[in-house]
């Protein structure tokens, strides 16, 4: 049974929850430093996952993990978590995901959360807004490509909030054109903030903890990019789906070479009358062609995860060491001084420099 303690003190907890409580003997708490936390009395807590791990997926997953085992062997279980379990709560997700697997029934009881109090203390109606809520640790990639507002969770300490003013700041050519944004700090208790504040003072304006949120209204322009979601995506599978978990880059190669296969499939076909027929339209062949350039992009993202893993490169390093190839590979688009690009005049002089450039690189050991 999972039930959730609300975004403040015991008093905003539901009939239903108190219920649960009184009921079920054995009772888990996700974290006691809750101000409800109190409310469950002979509880015990996974505060110690936390206190070894700075990885909040791998915690999560531990959790979860150590879940299972109680429902088997106890039958009915209680776990109280903050909040709403059904808003930004990941191990109640991860639990109703694995639940058919592990032949466990998992009973949601509805609670308060802290966006329903922040909607009053903001004064806005989210659907009227289209108010996106996320999570403060995924800041960045949740919010790549889009403008808000957003509604931001998990702001627990000052490091997030650096975290999230960095993401804005540092990519807007002005940050004096950025809005203020809201604080929303101990909502519900006696010590309750809420407060404007500008990007450039936002680690620095409160002692954020667990219950600390903020309102971000829209911005000038889209922050960031759709690839940060889909690394910040590949991270959290490598964790928590068994399968990724176990791959290594040997037993990753096979799908390589399957993957580049049907790639190139999805090229003949663009250029194929017969199969644009089959496809039933050359709309259909474009996006077949766009998805099998997705498979093969999620190939490099998983061997940049397992590199990083042991301890190798980064998907940075990836990137950044394709940018710096490519620019040292075309000196006739990027001038330095031991070239002259007048010597470039057609594609075949490009192919050849570039072979030339590739072999001087292998011999000073890179390339």
């Amino acid at each position: 049974m999972v039930v959730g303690l609300g975004p403040s003190d015991a008093s905003m907890l539901t009939a239903g929850t108190l219920d649960c409580i009184s009921s079920i003997p054995h009772r888990v708490l996700r974290t006691a430093v809750h101000p409800a936390a109190s409310a469950v009395p002979d509880a015990t807590s996974y505060d110690h996952l936390y206190e070894r791990s700075d990885n909040f997926n791998e915690v999560y997953t531990e959790v979860v993990d150590d879940l299972f085992r109680r429902a088997r062997a106890f039958g009915l279980v209680l776990y109280a978590v903050p909040g709403s379990p059904a808003v930004a709560e990941h191990t109640v997700e991860l639990l109703l995901n694995r639940a058919p697997a592990e032949r466990v029934v998992v009973e949601v009881v509805p609670a308060l959360s802290f966006a329903d109090l922040a909607w009053v203390r903001l004064g806005v109606d989210p659907l009227a807004r289209t108010v996106t809520v996320i999570d403060g640790h995924r800041f960045p990639a949740e919010i790549a490509g889009r403008r808000g507002p957003f509604l931001v969770a998990q702001c627990h300490s000052n490091a997030v909030m650096s975290d999230i003013k960095l993401a804005v700041s540092d990519a807007v050519s002005d940050p004096a054109e950025l809005p203020d944004i809201t604080v929303l700090h101990h909502l519900g208790l006696p010590d309750e903030q809420v407060f404007p504040v500008h990007w450039s003072e936002l680690d620095q304006c409160v002692a954020a903890d667990h219950l600390t949120s903020l309102y971000v209204p829209e911005l000038p322009g889209r922050v960031g990019t759709a690839a940060d979601r889909l690394w910040t995506l590949m991270e959290q599978l490598r964790v928590e789906c068994m399968w990724n978990a176990e791959r290594t880059i040997d037993s990753l190669a096979p799908f390589v070479i399957e993957e580049a296969g049907e790639l190139v499939e999805a090229i003949a076909m663009l250029g194929d009358e017969e199969s644009y027929v089959h496809l039933v339209s050359s709309d259909r062949a474009v996006v077949h062609y766009r998805q099998e350039l997705g498979d093969v992009l999620y190939q490099v993202l998983f061997h940049s995860v397992v590199a990083r893993d042991e301890g190798w490169f980064s998907f940075e390093d990836v990137i950044s060491g394709l940018h710096k190839k490519l620019v040292h590979r075309h000196p006739h688009v990027f001038p330095r001084p031991d070239f002259d690009p007048g010597e470039i005049t057609s594609s075949a002089d490009v192919v050849r420099n570039w072979e030339t450039i590739k072999a001087l690189e292998r011999q000073a050991g890179g390339g």
